[in-house]
């Protein structure tokens, strides 16, 4: 294929200051070619994105910065700007911002393009891992951020290419599972296949459980990734305090609600659980990608509650302070 994955990029203009801004925010599925077709999680490599502005017409000066493998002694100057560095990750969060002054060029729009590149980290030495470029004129008309393409070199550098949603479906093999909840515990009912949705939350993808209706979404105030009934929630049913890009590579350990939720369906006063429960952790939970589901792993076949809207619910809370 000549897609090396995805760049979610935002661009907007301080047309007094003569500034444009672009927004860096997330990348998914980048291709490590060293490790194609393995688990890619635990190589070796950071990921970091380079934005350069430069007139179109000198390209030799603009592939020898832009895919310079000397990391070492980049220029942090003028049009030029690089982002931190995403250790072992496909699917590395940024949510960083390049800020340029055009007045120098203001006349000369028309004669430059914005290249942006993703490259990976090994060592010292950096490597080619995706590019996509666009006219200066087109990228200082401001927009929200959007995915694109990451392209090929020769391709990457004359054109951009945004994703269309209508034609990228959910790729099953991004989707995960929770399991290790184990029979009879409370709220075993977290187990279950979680399908990727389109959108992100607090920069990261939320995924989905089509059964019960929970949600696996990142909480950005607490830095924690989370199950819950629906997206953002503060009283979840579980979450695992870790920062990685997707829950399937997180290292820490997940704590789960040591209470069952309860549900009623009519409109009395439903009891808080503030003194009878609190988030346990639970070394038995995990959460893998879907064709890496390791065996033996089982989920709770034990019937549970389904979250519907008509359902009221309390919200769990731990005994000496809520979630957040």
């Amino acid at each position: 294929t000549n897609l090396l994955g995805r760049l979610a990029v935002g661009f907007s203009m301080d047309a007094q200051a003569h500034a444009l801004k672009i927004r860096i925010n997330s990348a998914r599925e980048l291709r490590d070619r060293l490790a194609e077709g393995e688990d890619t999680y635990g190589t070796d490599f950071s990921a970091f994105v380079r934005v350069q502005i430069h007139r179109r017409k000198e390209s030799e000066k603009v592939v020898n910065m832009l895919f310079s493998p000397d990391c070492e002694s980049e220029r942090q100057k003028g049009l030029y700007w690089r982002s931190s560095f995403h250790h072992s990750t496909l699917f590395p969060v940024f949510e960083e911002e390049a800020r340029f002054n055009l007045g120098e060029i203001w006349s000369q729009l028309d004669e430059h393009r914005v290249y942006i590149c993703v490259m990976f980290l090994r060592g010292t030495v950096a490597e080619f891992a995706g590019c996509m470029s666009m006219s200066l004129e087109e990228a200082i008309a401001p927009r929200p951020s959007q995915w694109y393409w990451l392209l090929p070199k020769a391709k990457g550098l004359v054109h951009s290419e945004p994703v269309d949603v209508e034609e990228y479906p959910t790729d099953p093999r991004k989707n995960v599972i929770i399991a290790g909840r184990a029979a009879g515990t409370p709220n075993e009912f977290i187990n279950g296949t979680y399908v990727l949705q389109e959108g992100m939350e607090g920069g990261r993808p939320i995924y989905r459980e089509h059964q019960r209706g929970l949600y696996l979404y990142f909480h950005a105030e607490r830095g924690a990734w989370a199950v819950g009934e629906k997206i953002g929630s503060s009283a979840p049913f579980a979450f695992v305090e870790d920062r990685a890009g997707t829950p399937d590579s997180v290292l820490k350990q997940w704590q789960v609600f040591s209470v069952e939720k309860s549900f009623v369906k009519t409109n009395p006063i439903a009891q808080s659980h503030a003194d009878t429960g609190r988030f346990l952790p639970d070394p038995q939970l995990t959460c893998t990608p879907k064709a890496a589901q390791p065996r033996g792993a089982t989920m709770s076949r034990k019937p549970s509650v389904k979250v519907t809207r008509e359902m009221k619910c309390t919200e769990m809370v731990e005994s000496t302070q809520a979630y957040l």
